[in-house]
């Protein structure tokens, strides 16, 4: 009879737990993404850059050897996309991917590269500040034992 108690009350448990365990699986999620703030939400053309204070050229930026300007658009959804243009304005070079926001942070994950899947580890963090007409992309790296600030800037279309 113990036996028969024990195996009814495992039994019992048993049911208790796979009920528990069945929940909604439609809950939203904890960590929602933070909006992304309007003032980034445009497309944006490359204006000018520095590297450590000092400014260079875009084909020292470039993607593609021919690569002579570039475009970037953010979206209110957490996606960019990047092109790069030729002298003659072809596409030569296409990126897009997800990006968050978290306060002046802007981190960026590349998903496509000339429409093949990108690499997964590549993501980059930059600070960030747009104005109505211009978009500031800012980041410090070290770089065989140097540190390099980069200094983007862009025009708002």
């Amino acid at each position: 009879m113990r036996k028969v108690c024990a195996l009814s009350g495992a039994v019992l448990l048993l049911c208790l737990l796979m009920v528990a365990g069945c929940g909604d699986d439609d809950k939203k999620p904890t960590n929602p993404l933070s909006p992304v703030p309007t003032s980034l939400v445009a497309t944006w053309w490359f204006n000018s850059a520095t590297k450590n204070g000092t400014s260079i050229p875009y084909d020292s930026l470039n993607y593609s050897s021919s690569g002579v300007d570039q475009s970037v658009t953010f979206t209110s959804n957490h996606t960019w996309s990047m092109t790069e243009y030729d002298i003659s304005d072809n596409p030569v070079y296409t990126s897009s991917g997800t990006f968050t926001i978290e306060n002046n942070w802007i981190h960026i994950k590349v998903l496509l590269e000339n429409g093949a899947p990108a690499d997964p580890d590549d993501t980059s963090s930059s600070q960030w500040s747009a104005t109505t007409t211009q978009l500031t992309i800012s980041n410090t790296i070290i770089f065989d034992q140097q540190t390099i600030t980069m200094i983007a800037v862009y025009d708002k279309e």
